[in-house]
C-alpha cells in the first residue's frame, strides 16, 4: 500500500452516510483527513480529523473553504469529490436557479477545487482525484434526477481531463458510478421493487463505495487513471 502516514486527504460531502464510511476509512488507514460538510456536523471523533463547514453553492464560502484548507495543510495528496444534490423536481418544471444550483454544487465546486489542488499533485508527483458520479448516467436519469445526472457527467468529463493531464505527474484520477445505495436518502421509498431490478438483488452498501475510493487512491491502482467504474451490483 502507499505510506499514509503524513498523507492528507480531502473528502467533500463528508457528512453523508457515503462521506463519512469513506471519512473513516483514510482515518482507519493513518490518513489525516480534512472533511466538508454542509448542514449535518460529521459525527466522527479523532485527531486526525479537521471538519470545515462549507455551502457549495456559495461562491465566496467556496474560495473561503480553499482558504481554510490552505492554512491547515500544504498539501493534500488525495481530493474525494463526494458532495452532491439532487433536483427532486420534473426536469421540464426545473427553475432556472435549481439548474444552476445542482451544477454548482455537483460540477463547478469539484472543478474549482481540483484546479486548486491539481497543481500541487504535480509538483509533488504525487496525487489521486476520485469523483463520485452516479449509475443513473447509464440510463439518463429519471424524470426527477436529470440535471443531477448532467451535473455528474460533467463532473466524469473533467476528471477525465485532469487524468489526462496528471498521469505523467503521477497523479492519478477515476469517477466511481454510484449504484443505489443503502442510505438515509432512501429510506422512505419503496425500495423493494428497485432492489430487485439489481442483478445481485439488494442494496448496495456505503462502506462498499469506501472501499472502492480508497482503492482508488493505493498503490494496488497505480496503473489505472482516467476511467469510471460502477459500484452497482451489476446495472
Amino acid at each position: 500500500m502507499i505510506p499514509t502516514v503524513n498523507r492528507v486527504a480531502l473528502i467533500t460531502g463528508g457528512s453523508s452516510d457515503i462521506g463519512k464510511k469513506i471519512v473513516q476509512k483514510f482515518l482507519d488507514n493513518n490518513v489525516k483527513v480534512i472533511a466538508q460538510f454542509n448542514s449535518t456536523e460529521i459525527d466522527i471523533e479523532s485527531e486526525n480529523l479537521k471538519t470545515i463547514k462549507c455551502s457549495f453553492n456559495k461562491k465566496k464560502d467556496l474560495e473561503d473553504f480553499v482558504q481554510t484548507v490552505f492554512e491547515c495543510e500544504s498539501n493534500i495528496d488525495f481530493l474525494i469529490n463526494a458532495a452532491g444534490i439532487i433536483e427532486n423536481c420534473n426536469f421540464l418544471e426545473c427553475s432556472m436557479e435549481v439548474m444552476n444550483e445542482v451544477f454548482q454544487v455537483n460540477f463547478f465546486s469539484h472543478a474549482y477545487l481540483m484546479q486548486m489542488f491539481f497543481p500541487i499533485m504535480v509538483r509533488n508527483k504525487f496525487g489521486r482525484i476520485v469523483s463520485l458520479s452516479s449509475i443513473g448516467l447509464k440510463f439518463g436519469g429519471s424524470m426527477n434526477s436529470a440535471y443531477y445526472s448532467a451535473s455528474k457527467s460533467a463532473l466524469e468529463a473533467i476528471t477525465r481531463s485532469y487524468a489526462k493531464f496528471g498521469a505523467q505527474s503521477n497523479v492519478l484520477c477515476n469517477t466511481i458510478r454510484v449504484g443505489v445505495i443503502d442510505t438515509k436518502i432512501h429510506k422512505n421509498k419503496d425500495m423493494v421493487e428497485r432492489s430487485k431490478m439489481i442483478p445481485v438483488n439488494r442494496l448496495g452498501r456505503p462502506e462498499e463505495i469506501a472501499e472502492m475510493v480508497f482503492f482508488l487512491c493505493s498503490d494496488k491502482s497505480d496503473f489505472i487513471t482516467g476511467q469510471e467504474f460502477a459500484v452497482s451490483g451489476g446495472e
